[in-house]
């Protein structure tokens, strides 16, 4: 029988042992034993308990760093959109790359709002590779975050326990390396979903060597068998020691079950401890005092992270920082404080004197935030173990300024106007409410503009002048105009508004009238222009922005209408809709009087065929008004019901001048004429078209009908039939400004059409962004899979003509062929055409 060499090493505990194996029983002996293997059960029942704690800790501190890195991720993605892949730069302590990825035909047109998916792999290095794949908003690409080791499996193994982790397509693998032991296990499942999309791991947990430190409690529990028999024989003294082993037990299990219950704080009192109890004790307490302190660390994460995704400001974020160093320290019995060092300035050698210790977290709007160690043993490892844990922090800080940097130019992007650097539509609002709703602007006026003549500018310049214009106009009244006393937004178009002080409307609305002084170069040309100034005012005329606005724009085209710079806002102005209606009742006799008048714009083939196409286009010449705009009489026609006899009069129109031209002898291939979406799903246009086809005896191809693409959202099974039937009768059908609207590609399979039309939106930067070429690959190449015709319109420059052809476009139309043609002016060119042909 072997027993312990520290048992027998006095004569006391010799004599005991003698004395008690004499004068004891098998009964005894059998009662020490078991009594040792119930305690053996209870310290391997209590060690389980605790392993288990410390996985379910595990898997909720995976779980919250990838919420963490999901956030980042998604943030970083937004500004490296046009970047194949993001650098890493500050984080790297949470990715080792991280790139952007279209997300392919199948997955962009999914539902919007899926998950993001984490996948789990092994290296050839042992290590294991955690995949972060994370979808934009719009669901076109995917930002794929491969995330470091050092950050997902931080604090992952203890002294306490071994992590293994098995999947459907990860053999088990344990994170320290080794291979699990014949100890018990704890086994659990990590669901992913529904946060995120992922196979589910088998969690294999597994108590180290430090939890068998409980082994030396199985000798004193031996101890304590003999000792109690002892008891019974021995005087009263023996009773006193067993009663302390007792008492210690008891303190023990009551240890065991606090940390059961997550009262990591408590310690044991070994001060009356000897020997093995000692040694127990001690390992005990060093063994709450590690899960103290990961989990206070945890913790701090969790708080910090939760900060960063709800967006607190970065002062909040550094006093979580400093309140836990705080709090770490005091436990470490180290003094820490917050240090705050100038950074606009060079730092004075006292103050590097003083923050020899000083481990930094931030720079911050000029300033360094850090956090100053001072103990008589800053070298120590407590320190040491601290500075670790804080730089962590500090990276996550640092982070989470970067991604707050990010959003706060995400912010300014979308409030304001790329083209000429004002708020747009929706910052402008939102400033003029917030001016509102604060009081800070008790009285104000809200101006609104519109530039005279900026169509015809456009029609005869071109779209690239026309833009130069504006950005010089916008400058001009950014000049104009101070941001104490004004601010001012390009709505759209060449409509400009501006929210004035009362105070100083008077003379800021001078200085945006004197912008218009000067002429304006256009190359070398220069140019005189003018705007209608519309002015309502608050609170008198309206108390919401909306109402500002729409009573402002009314005053604008007042001061238009009237042929005056400026107008404000009256109740009388409200009868506009009575001007609708007299533009409506002109609108009856246009026809009749002779206002309408068609223009040819020609489209070119690439291949230079024999013969020329043109877009038909409706022009009205008001013989007050001027010319009207299409925009602004085909909604009224459409309204009144008048669009039928227009549209019926301009198809009449393009039937009768191509069946002239082509008995003339001219080279004339096809017209394509615009059809509003009432006119397509009109019951008796097919009859009407059909009509016209027979009466000018015109063949397969001669007329193509464009329909926009939004005229084929609200009946896609009725547009498609309408569409069927022109085709039978004889039409060509084009899908104008296809990807422009509601995006056809769902039911464009269900639509029969002959050609897609690229609108000048793509067109426009399809040589200098490499979105707009990709977005034009697609669309010619859906077409060319479809057997479709592609044009290309708004074409106004070369370098976009040879991009186009690389990519296969069939035909041009645009200003650098040709503008829109008088019918005298379209018959010389097809005359030149035949000529040349």
């Amino acid at each position: 029988m072997h027993l312990p060499r520290v048992f027998l090493s006095t004569g006391l505990s010799r004599k005991l042992f003698w004395g008690i194996l004499l004068l004891t029983s098998v009964a005894f002996v059998a009662a020490g034993l078991s009594f040792q293997h119930i305690a053996m059960r209870y310290q391997e029942q209590a060690a389980s308990k605790l392993v288990a704690t410390a996985s379910r800790a595990f898997e909720r501190g995976v779980l919250e760093r990838l919420f963490a890195a999901e956030q980042v991720a998604r943030a970083v993605g937004i500004v490296t959109e046009d970047a194949a892949t993001a650098p890493i730069g500050q984080q790297e302590r949470m990715f080792r790359q991280i790139r952007i990825e279209h997300a392919g035909p199948s997955l962009a047109n999914a539902v919007a709002g899926r998950l993001s998916r984490f996948t789990l792999s092994a290296r050839a290095d042992g290590g294991l590779d955690g995949v972060l794949r994370v979808p934009s908003a719009d669901g076109e690409t995917d930002i794929v975050a491969l995330l470091a080791d050092d950050y997902l499996w931080m604090h992952a193994d203890t002294a306490l326990l071994r992590i293994c982790i098995r999947s459907d397509e990860l053999a088990q693998r344990c994170l320290d390396g080794a291979a699990l032991s014949s100890r018990p296990t704890v086994v659990r499942t990590l669901n992913f979903e529904p946060y995120l999309q992922g196979l589910p791991w088998e969690v294999t947990a597994q108590g180290t060597d430090e939890v068998e430190r409980f082994g030396p409690l199985s000798v004193g529990l031996v101890s304590i068998s003999f000792v109690a028999l002892f008891t019974l024989m021995a005087a009263a003294g023996a009773s006193v020691f067993l009663r302390r082993v007792t008492e210690a037990l008891a303190t023990l299990v009551s240890a065991n079950r606090a940390a059961q219950e997550g009262r990591l704080a408590e310690r044991i009192d070994t001060t009356r401890w000897k020997d093995e109890l000692l040694e127990l004790g001690a390992s005990f307490n060093a063994m709450m005092q590690s899960l103290e302190t990961s989990f206070s660390y945890q913790r701090a994460l969790q708080r910090l992270d939760a900060a960063i995704v709800s967006r607190a400001p970065m002062t909040d974020l550094i006093a979580l920082v400093h309140a836990y160093a705080a709090e770490r320290g005091e436990a470490l019995a180290l003094r820490v404080s917050m240090d705050e060092a100038d950074l606009t300035g060079v730092p004075s050698p006292a103050h590097e004197a003083v923050c020899g210790n000083c481990i930094p977290l931030i720079d911050l709007e000029g300033k360094r935030y850090g956090v100053r160690i001072a103990a008589p043993t800053v070298q120590s490892e407590q320190a040491s173990q601290l500075r670790t844990e804080l730089e962590n922090l500090a990276q996550r800080l640092v982070i989470a300024a970067q991604s707050y940097s990010d959003r706060r130019r995400l912010v300014h992007q979308a409030a304001t106007d790329t083209l000429t650097g004002l708020h747009n539509r929706f910052g402008f609002i939102d400033s003029l409410e917030h001016a509102v709703s604060s009081g800070d602007w008790p009285v104000l006026d809200v101006v609104y503009l519109d530039l005279n003549g900026f169509k015809e500018i456009n029609d005869a310049f071109g779209h690239s002048a026309g833009d130069q214009l504006l950005v010089d106009v916008g400058e001009r009244f950014a000049g104009s105009l101070s941001n104490a006393e004004a601010f001012a937004a390009r709505l759209g178009g060449d409509e400009f508004a501006f929210a004035l002080r009362r105070e100083g409307a008077a003379a800021a609305m001078e200085r945006l009238q004197g912008a218009f002084v000067e002429p304006f170069a256009l190359g070398d040309m220069k140019l005189r222009m003018h705007g209608s100034f519309g002015v309502a005012r608050y609170p008198e005329d309206a108390d919401t922005v909306a109402e500002l606005l729409r009573k402002a724009d009314l005053a604008m085209y007042q001061a238009k209408n009237a042929g005056d710079a400026l107008a404000h806002y009256t109740p009388e102005l409200e009868s506009d809709a009575a001007a609708r209606l007299a533009l409506v009742e002109d609108m009856r006799s246009a026809l009749a009087l002779g206002q309408l008048t068609l223009v040819f714009q020609p489209r070119l083939q690439r291949q230079q065929p024999a013969g020329l196409s043109a877009e038909v286009l409706l022009r009205w010449n008001h013989p007050s008004l001027g010319m009207v705009s299409p925009a602004r009489f085909i909604p009224l026609a459409e309204e009144h019901g008048l669009i039928d006899g227009i549209g019926d009069w301009v198809l009449a129109q393009a039937c009768q001048q191509f069946a002239y031209w082509r008995d003339a002898g001219y080279p004339i291939v096809q017209l394509s004429v615009n059809v509003s979406p009432k006119q397509l799903l009109a019951d008796d246009f097919f009859a009407r078209t059909a009509g016209l086809l027979e009466k000018w005896q015109l063949q397969d191809g001669a007329i193509e009908l464009e329909v926009t693409e939004g005229a084929l959202v609200n009946d896609v099974a009725k547009a498609s039939e309408g569409m069927q039937r022109l085709r039978t009768a004889g039409c060509h059908i084009a899908i104008d400004d296809f990807g422009v609207g509601f995006s056809a590609l769902g039911y464009l399979h269900r639509l029969p059409f002959d050609t897609l039309k690229i609108d000048k939106m793509f067109v426009d930067e399809v040589h200098t962004k490499p979105a707009s070429k990709a977005i034009a690959t697609a669309i010619v190449a859906l077409a060319k899979s479809m057997g479709k015709n592609v044009v290309a319109e708004g074409v106004e420059h070369q370098q976009q003509v040879d991009v186009l052809d690389g990519l296969g476009v069939d035909e041009y139309q645009g200003f650098l062929f040709s503008r829109p043609l008088s019918r005298e002016a379209f018959s010389d060119m097809l005359a030149l055409h035949g000529i040349a042909g």
